[in-house]
């Protein structure tokens, strides 16, 4: 970075980031966990972090919620929003207050699409790598366009999300179909979760983080953390965790 650029839009690390830092790297290593602090130049938080994760090859960028929120509820702040909108790597957000756990369940969101599926494969990989249980989430509604109804809805979603979980799954698997909006089962849900894993919005620039009508939702209410992915398989969780 440039001293022009970093006189008119460098971000300064507090003396309480830098704490915090600290606290990250200790707590991550008294876990097992290999882990180092970088010092990135860069015009914003969010842009360090995104380039970062670039060169690293980084499969998960993890965020906190911003300050002001709701205890246990997700509020996105201005880097995390960044970085939902443009992240090379998946985005987890942790709700303020989040006790750091034990991933025990953990679900994905599904629909009829290569994403859910890729949300389904990632967090299939993390319930093995943590010994828990896989929640793979959908929901229908019949639509006026539509000739199927509610139960045809309910047994193709059951079928196709079935499907989308491997073949040897190595932890309990369960499908749960609700006639419902999606989103509003997803955060209804989410009191009932250890993390939440979301596809990527179906359209738009790849490799990229992007949010849909549905994670837009999930990201500013769910009360647990929700991971939503990139759109990249050499950075996929699966790969990251396998």
């Amino acid at each position: 970075m440039t001293p022009l650029a970093a006189g008119q839009s460098g971000e300064e690390l507090s003396d309480d980031g830098r704490e915090a830092l600290e606290w990250a790297v200790r707590i991550a290593r008294e876990a097992g966990v290999e882990a180092e602090p970088l010092s990135v130049a860069a015009v914003s938080a969010a842009r360090g972090l995104a380039l970062t994760a670039t060169v690293l090859g980084a499969g998960l960028v993890v965020v906190g919620s911003a300050a002001g929120g709701r205890p246990g509820q997700l509020h996105p702040g201005a880097t995390a929003a960044r970085l939902l909108n443009g992240s090379p790597s998946a985005v987890a957000i942790v709700p303020a207050g989040w006790d750091g756990r034990a991933l025990a369940t953990i679900a994905a969101g599904f629909g009829d699409g290569a994403e859910a599926r890729a949300a389904v494969r990632d967090a299939h990989a993390l319930a093995v790598r943590a010994g828990g249980r896989l929640r793979v989430l959908a929901a229908v509604r019949p639509r006026a366009w539509s000739h199927a109804d509610a139960d045809e809805l309910r047994a193709r979603a059951e079928e196709a999300a079935a499907a989308a979980v491997p073949a040897s799954t190595g932890v309990p698997v369960d499908v749960d179909v609700s006639i419902a909006e999606p989103a509003d089962v997803l955060v209804a849900v989410s009191g009932e979760l250890d993390l939440l894993v979301c596809g990527t919005r179906g359209y738009g620039p790849r490799p990229a983080t992007l949010l849909g009508g549905v994670t837009r939702r999930l990201v500013a209410e769910a009360r647990c953390p929700v991971a939503v992915l990139s759109g990249e398989d050499r950075t996929s969780i699966a790969a990251l965790v396998g």
